[in-house]
């Protein structure tokens, strides 16, 4: 049998191909679409009149209301939740996301919550916000906390808003809590987090105020994942007044991403990997000593790690490393070290010298920050880490610029890597023929393949 190429299309000219998908290809992709446009496509024709109805998804957010060409008018809007829910009726939704971009003018916010939970809502997404002149506090109702459905809650807490569980019989399905903060409730931080007896992932973001006094209580016996991101401050200028207290024995990995260096207590835990940054958080003498104890209680916290990845510059200062020990990284196989220009070298040799048992070691050097350059040059420790003696199989350095400490680092690393198979180095900015004499004086006797890849800016 002989096939034609090209052979054109068995479609008609001006045919509707879309309204001749199946009804399930139809409701799929109307849910990614708001719902004030799917209601839009039930005049396309009568096929797609209720169309919306069966789609496993609301997306209901007062944006839609707003044009440049009228005046927000809310009443619109709630007429629209209302009238949705209620055609909805009692069949299921899958997911419901609602946003308010000033709950005062939603009295019905409550009733609309509960309809969600009654109709076996699995994934619920809260995007509250606040006007400037709400003064009365706003509180989650009952009904979201007992859910048997709920699987995935995302919510965004702003300040007047509490969110604080029943004792007992919290979120029994609950495997997803993603919340967003701003200036939060401290009674509603204290409670919220401790009642999710299947939680598997965590997630905590937004901003709290330097001046606040907080205490994270999180109590998750199957929680696998904590994420904490958290804005920058200002300043930090004062040891910080907020704790996190984590018991989640089956934790596996952690995100840390904030500027003000909580005081963490992590309880015994399964962690295997470990992402943390303090990248806007500078070293000052006075902030440092009061915060010693943080410092090495976080460390204490992630002692069994297997996988880490660091930015601190503070943990680089001549003072840190004298106020403050850091334990042994026994487990550490891989190491991702992030150095900002400001930092002194010893932070790496810190690193190297508690971690034993070190194999995969990626540096990036350079990274430009708003503070002053670190002016104090590379100086090798008096004792050759055991790592790179023993260990160390994989090294990628990132951000070299051929400056005299970027070199005499490298060398190092290669002459003391006795056990080296793989060298990565990605050089900016330098040309070519600078390239060549580099790579030759860094190399040395070394045997091991060594790659110098040119990435440009």
């Amino acid at each position: 049998m002989t096939m034609q190429m090209g052979s054109k299309s068995n479609s008609k000219p001006g045919q509707d191909r879309i309204s001749g998908l199946p009804d399930e290809i139809l409701c799929h992709i109307l849910s990614f679409t708001s719902t004030v446009d799917a209601v839009k496509a039930s005049v396309l024709s009568r096929r797609w009149e209720n169309m919306w109805l069966r789609v496993p998804t609301l997306y209901l957010s007062d944006d839609d209301f707003r044009s440049d060409e009228r005046e927000f008018d809310p009443e619109r809007f709630v007429a629209f939740v209302d009238r949705a829910l209620f055609l909805r009726g009692s069949s299921s939704i899958h997911r419901i996301s609602i946003r308010c971009s000033d709950t005062e003018n939603y009295p019905h916010l409550d009733e609309w919550i509960c309809t969600a939970i009654r109709g076996n809502v699995v994934e619920l997404e809260l995007d509250l916000h606040e006007s400037d002149f709400q003064y009365e506090p706003l509180e989650l109702p009952r009904s979201l906390f007992m859910s048997r459905s709920l699987v995935v809650l995302k919510l965004t807490l702003e300040e007047n808003y509490v969110a604080i569980p029943p004792s007992s019989d919290c979120f029994p399905c609950l495997k997803l809590l993603d919340v967003s903060v701003f200036y939060p409730d401290p009674a509603t931080m204290e409670s919220l987090f401790t009642c999710g007896p299947v939680l598997e992932h965590l997630i905590i973001e937004g901003y709290l105020g330097e001046d606040q006094y907080l205490n994270f209580n999180i109590f998750a016996p199957k929680l696998k994942r904590l994420e904490l991101r958290f804005d920058p401050c200002d300043e930090v200028d004062s040891v910080s007044n907020i704790l996190f207290n984590v018991n989640a024995p089956k934790l596996e990995r952690l995100d840390l991403n904030e500027n003000f260096l909580a005081s963490y207590c992590l309880s015994e835990n399964a962690l295997s990997e470990a992402n943390i940054s303090f990248s806007d958080l500078h070293s000052d003498i006075q902030f440092i000593t009061g915060s010693v104890d943080h410092i090495q209680r976080l460390f204490e916290g992630i002692v069994n790690v297997k996988h880490l990845s660091l930015q601190a510059p503070f943990l680089g200062d001549p003072d840190t490393e004298s106020r403050c020990n850091l334990p042994k990284l026994n487990n550490l196989k891989h190491l991702e070290l992030q150095l900002e220009n400001c930092c002194s070298w010893q932070l790496l040799t810190r690193l190297l010298t508690i971690s034993p048992n070190l194999e995969y070691l990626v540096l990036e050097i350079n990274i430009q920050c708003c503070e002053y350059p670190n002016e104090d040059g590379w100086s090798p420790p008096k004792l050759v880490p055991i790592c790179l003696v023993s260990c160390l199989k994989n090294l990628f350095i990132r951000g070299f610029k051929g400056k005299p400490d970027d070199i005499e680092v490298a060398k190092y690393l290669l002459k003391h890597g006795e056990v080296l198979n793989n060298v990565t180095i990605y050089s900016y900015d330098v040309p070519a023929e600078d390239m060549l004499k580099v790579s030759q004086e860094i190399k040395g006797s070394n045997t091991c393949q060594v790659e110098f890849p040119k990435i440009d800016m």
